[in-house]
């Protein structure tokens, strides 16, 4: 399968882009949380645009897709994640609800653009006996990075804390009891660095985005 030109670039696309997805959809949440205090509860409203943002654009981007192809939805859904997700590394503690609650919506509406037409590219040109071990294996791969993703997210934020806050041993439950106002300063300030790698990894996933496919194969 490998061996195919659309299975092996969209799978690596989905593989990149799952890690810095996932690593943002955990990040988001504990940010809410533990750095402004928010209730589990507030905290999913607070990120719930992102689902809305995603059924805006995969109504249209499977149908843009089957005539135009995945590259260039695939490359503009990246690139509007990677930029969208700058916006959370320069918050602050004064940093407004509104502007991450739109941030996370136009991440949504990225997010729309890609799953759809990458996951079908995956099998243009695959003979339909080979359509089983494809759909296997690229959901393995998809999970693996979401995981893979979310664990390099998860420890950059500790080893961010242990910079910020002097003595702190990255455990989140201890950073969150100490709310005076210099550790929920350093507390952002770690969460800001490490929405950097959200973009490096979103970024990176660009480069087997812009080797997909240009046009859909014609039907047999």
């Amino acid at each position: 399968m490998f061996r195919h030109r659309a299975f092996t670039t969209a799978v690596s696309a989905l593989f990149l882009y799952s890690g810095a997805m996932f690593g943002l959809t955990v990040l988001l949440p504990l940010y809410f949380q533990i750095a402004q205090g928010e209730s589990p509860l507030r905290a999913g409203l607070l990120i719930a645009p992102f689902g809305l943002g995603a059924i805006v654009t995969m109504t249209i981007g499977g149908r843009i897709s089957d005539r135009n192809g995945a590259r260039n939805l695939g490359v503009l859904g990246i690139a509007v994640v990677a930029l969208a997700s700058l916006v959370y590394t320069r918050i602050g503690v004064g940093t407004p609800h509104p502007l991450l609650v739109l941030t996370t919506f136009v991440v949504g509406l990225g997010h729309g653009l890609i799953a759809a037409p990458v996951m079908a590219t995956i099998y243009q040109g695959l003979p339909r006996a080979a359509v089983p071990a494809a759909t296997a294996t690229a959901n393995i791969l998809v999970r693996v990075g979401s995981s893979l993703g979310t664990a390099v997210l998860a420890v950059m934020l500790q080893v961010y804390i242990r910079s910020q806050i002097p003595g702190a041993s990255g455990n989140l439950a201890d950073a969150a009891a100490h709310r005076d106002p210099h550790t929920v300063q350093a507390l952002v300030r770690a969460f800001g660095h490490s929405f950097w790698w959200t973009a490096a990894i979103a970024a990176v996933a660009m480069v087997p985005a812009l080797l997909l496919p240009r046009r859909p194969m014609p039907p047999a």
